[in-house]
């Protein structure tokens, strides 16, 4: 069962080679090989496929390999469709069937899914986070963002390095990666690209893994103030640290949706954790009355005026 959901990550249908080809021309005026072509080499087979898009593989010219995200055609207005029925939901479930205020967050999730689709801003999350991720002590070394080449991507197309490492997801093969017997994983590239390769033993084992992912996204929320908020397993994946060869390193996929969190928030998400892990429920009130809610027990009482939107991403995460 765990290994059919895990495909809906990266095994969606594919668009065929002569829509990417039009979207190519759509995008650069080019195709993306050939004399006048973007790159070098250009793999027509995508090596993954999500909703959204779908990735090749590519050769830079005069240069290294890389990964290729090409936006799927008619997205915009399935997002569209779909942003509609969720708003129509929301509506009936506050005014017809809970009588729950949930209506007030729909304009600030709406606009999430349509910032996803421009390419151009997830490549620019990314590198805002690579510089984030260096300055911070804790993750900085053990956790990898690939780079973005922002010359070779667009709205609808976007090029990033390319980096092999093991998906989060699949846990024989970072069996593997940790030097324990399992049967062959599956390997995975910067931009949720999949094939087979043999394993290699790294130091530590899956728990180190886990401590760096979750000192990462602490750091995020406490810290930066900037939010990766599709997490799943899909989007991490694990390899040697280059500098470490023995160390594992974690690399973080797929920038294209963020929240960027106020001082205030940040400070107030802080004091909540502090308060429900000490069991000092009067911290867990101030922030709940801070926020609007009536009691922290009954969030149907919450002031929708003061209830902070960017809390429905973060419990994504949590």
């Amino acid at each position: 069962m765990c290994d059919k959901f895990s495909k809906l990550f990266d095994d969606a249908p594919q668009i065929p080679y002569s829509t990417v080809l039009s979207v190519f021309k759509s995008e650069f005026g080019r195709p993306p090989t050939g004399p006048d072509g973007v790159f070098e080499i250009f793999e027509e087979e995508a090596a993954a496929s999500a909703s959204i898009a779908q990735v090749h593989t590519a050769k830079l010219k005069g240069g290294g390999w890389v990964a290729v995200k090409v936006q799927k055609p008619d997205v915009g207005k399935q997002v569209e469709w779909d942003l509609g029925a969720y708003r129509i939901c929301m509506w009936m479930f506050e005014r017809r069937v809970f009588d729950l205020p949930v209506y007030f967050v729909v304009d600030f999730v709406s606009d999430h899914p349509r910032a996803e689709l421009d390419f151009v801003q997830e490549a620019s999350n990314a590198a805002k986070m690579t510089e984030l991720v260096a300055a911070e002590p804790r993750p900085a070394g053990r956790v990898r963002i690939p780079l973005a080449y922002p010359e070779l991507s667009t709205k609808k197309v976007m090029t990033a390095e390319w980096i092999e490492g093991v998906s989060l997801s699949d846990r024989p093969a970072i069996r593997r990666l940790m030097g324990e017997a399992t049967k062959e994983g599956k390997i995975q590239a910067s931009i949720d690209q999949g094939r087979k390769v043999e394993g290699v033993k790294l130091k530590g084992d899956v728990k180190a893994v886990m401590q760096t992912m979750v000192e990462l996204f602490s750091a995020q929320m406490f810290s930066f103030g900037c939010v990766h908020c599709d997490p799943h397993p899909g989007n991490i994946i694990i390899r040697p640290n280059p500098a470490h060869p023995t160390q594992p390193q974690l690399v973080l996929l797929d920038h294209g949706l963020y929240v960027y969190l106020t001082p205030t928030f940040k400070r107030q998400y802080a004091e909540l954790w502090k308060g429900l892990i000490s069991t000092n429920f009067g911290t867990v009130e101030c922030v709940a009355r801070e926020w609007g809610i009536g009691t922290p027990d009954l969030f149907a009482m919450t002031d929708t005026d003061e209830m902070p939107k960017e809390f429905i991403f973060l419990g994504r995460i949590m």
